[in-house]
């Protein structure tokens, strides 16, 4: 199966954002745009998974989520079978582009200075791409609460608003 339109749209435009985000934290000029061609491939491991379940229009049941959630090493087995240096990136950041600072995230658990510091950059760019689509949150604290919980785990230094909260 092909990667449906919005989703390679949503590949492309991380893909652009990662690359404004590295270029923002003094990334090399070559450096920026290998990380913009390999983010573009992130979600690359949803071309294998069913249809029903990217279509779903409700919350996924626990077996959807585990099977949605094998994107990330599927995207990392399609890209890990070429041996050049973007698809060894791409391959890396379709594995862990899902890992939280906190260790909360999946594949693997990852925490930290583990996760690789191109895919937190993407990881970054997802989240702001989806906070650009999301309508805005009504004021008083029940928005303050949302948005805090929906930032759980995703504490990162590389976030200037994380840095703040400390």
């Amino acid at each position: 199966e092909a990667c449906d339109a919005a989703t390679v749209g949503h590949m492309e435009r991380t893909g652009e954002i990662a690359a404004l985000l590295a270029a923002r934290a003094d990334f090399p000029p070559r450096r920026v745009e290998r990380l913009r061609r390999a983010a573009r491939l992130h979600d690359i491991g949803k071309s294998m998974i069913g249809q029903e379940i990217l279509d779903k229009p409700g919350a996924l049941d626990p077996d959807e989520i585990a099977e949605m959630r094998r994107h990330t090493v599927i995207g990392h087995r399609l890209l890990a079978r070429s041996d050049d240096d973007h698809s060894w990136l791409a391959a890396l950041i379709a594995l862990t582009h899902h890992e939280h600072f906190d260790g909360g995230g999946y594949p693997r658990g990852l925490v930290a200075d583990q996760i690789p510091i191109e895919s937190r950059i993407v990881a970054v760019a997802r989240r702001l791409r989806r906070a650009a689509q999301r309508p805005a949150l009504p004021p008083g604290g029940e928005a303050r609460g949302r948005a805090r919980a929906d930032r759980a785990g995703h504490r990162d230094p590389l976030r200037p608003d994380d840095r703040r909260s400390r």
